[in-house]
């Protein structure tokens, strides 16, 4: 009976593990999609090539990298380069296509450097993201996606009833999460999902809500998948890369700027699972060299590039349990049904706002992890102002209209408009120049 239930409670976390994945990898492809032109047909193999990239992606990293219940997912930083990218060179008459195929390129060589620093700078890189440099990219990750998630929950779903709908999910989730009972708080985000698409689909029944529009679920069609019962996604989406000197300086500039989201999420998660404090820098290490073939993989079919997303070690804590094989499980699920394009089409049929509901109660966590690193700084007017100045200077870029940037080159304007980015650069830059001064009032 026991060796059942456990079974039974893996079995319950691995499908919950699922539905974060699924939540985490579903949107960006769909909007990188419609920004690119993609028909119907096409969004649908590009979602299946970012399931299997995603699945694939936490396989590497949980049995070869850093070995952690972390969810691979599209990075923002990527989701960011891909529509600038695709702005900037529109300007000049390139075709989406040729934009995808020169991403495709910097996505690999990112891939490569990634790889390299993870095998050869283990100190250096750990030297470098500090606890006040993972403090101020915790903190300013959530901030950043605030905004997402307002826009997911209360403009993008078309009614003010999609929009009492969608917070009466974020509602529910915060109370599963924080409820007393073991089985509603472990296994919160699966009874969110399993509520919030069943209200949307409820009120579309009713004919409250109008079927397949931006908060809607979208009926469970293909969306234009092929019906054939399996059908692996072919490599190179956009065709092959094309490589020249500006996508290969954007790739490997980008892939050290994600350096800080891969071991701000192996630190946190690893604190969260309960790993002891001197394992987690080799486990960063391994995981950052592991994130490198992740972006090869997701450079070969394509997509957008997957990243250890930080959102885990919040499920962990809501949900009590970091148990690596239910994971592994979902993961293995996860490149699975991105073979199956009936059921993509299925799951894509998801209402975003349900995803946005549970993804915002998820990230409230990471305030908390960002105070946690942070607190073991001395509270002094050095410290505080190195604070500050990282947070506010990330935050304040959140509010420039997007034209803001235009006159600089597109490569660095890519960074210098991420407000994630910029806060985590200046938090290193400010450790180093203020070295002195935060010595002597430590």
């Amino acid at each position: 009976m026991r060796r059942a239930e456990a079974w039974g409670r893996r079995g319950l976390l691995a499908l919950q593990w699922f539905w974060m994945m699924l939540a985490n990898a579903l949107v960006v492809p769909l909007v990188v999609g419609h920004a690119f032109g993609l028909s119907p047909a096409e969004t649908a193999r590009f979602l299946s090539a970012t399931f299997v990239a995603s699945g694939l992606g936490a396989l590497v990293q949980g049995l070869f990298g850093h070995r952690l219940p972390i969810i691979e997912g599209p990075a923002g930083l990527w989701w960011n380069v891909f529509l600038l990218a695709l702005e900037t060179n529109a300007a000049f008459g390139v075709p989406p296509e040729a934009v995808g195929r020169k991403l495709t390129a910097a996505m690999l060589a990112g891939g490569v450097a990634l790889f390299v620093l993870g095998r050869r700078g283990r100190l250096a890189l750990s030297r470098l993201f500090t606890p006040f440099v993972r403090g101020v990219f915790m903190l300013v990750l959530p901030l950043s996606m605030s905004g997402t998630f307002v826009r997911g929950l209360f403009w993008d779903v078309g009614s003010p009833l999609g929009g009492a709908a969608a917070l009466s999910v974020a509602v529910v989730a915060l109370g599963f999460a924080l409820s007393r009972r073991p089985v509603l708080r472990a296994y919160y985000a699966l009874w969110s999902v399993v509520y919030g698409w069943g209200l949307f689909a409820a009120l579309e029944a009713a004919g409250l809500l109008r079927p397949g529009g931006a908060g809607g679920s979208g009926g469970t069609g293909t969306g234009g998948f092929s019906e054939r019962g399996f059908s692996f996604p072919g490599l190179f989406f956009f065709g092959p890369p094309e490589a020249d000197p500006a996508a290969i300086v954007l790739g490997v500039v980008t892939a050290i700027v994600l350096l800080s989201n891969v071991y701000a999420s192996v630190f946190v998660t690893a604190e969260a699972a309960g790993v002891p404090a001197e394992e987690r820098p080799a486990r960063a290490a391994r995981g950052a060299w592991a994130s490198g073939v992740s972006h090869v993989l997701s450079g070969a079919f394509g997509v957008v590039g997957t990243v250890p997303l930080s959102i885990s070690a919040g499920v962990i804590r809501l949900s009590g349990s970091a148990d690596r094989g239910a994971f592994l499980a979902a993961a293995a699920g996860m490149g699975l049904v991105g073979g199956f394009p009936p059921v993509v089409g299925w799951l894509a049929g998801m209402p975003p706002a349900v995803g946005y509901a549970v993804l915002w109660v998820t990230f409230t966590q990471l305030v908390g992890f960002g105070l946690e690193e942070l607190k073991g700084l001395p509270a002094t007017p050095a410290w505080t102002a190195a604070v500050g100045l990282s947070v506010m200077l990330g935050v304040g870029l959140l509010f420039l209209p997007p034209d803001a940037l235009g006159a600089l080159p597109p490569a660095i304007r890519g960074i210098a408009g991420n407000g994630l980015i910029v806060a985590v650069l200046a938090a290193i830059g400010l450790e180093r120049l203020m070295a002195p001064i935060l010595r002597r009032e430590g």
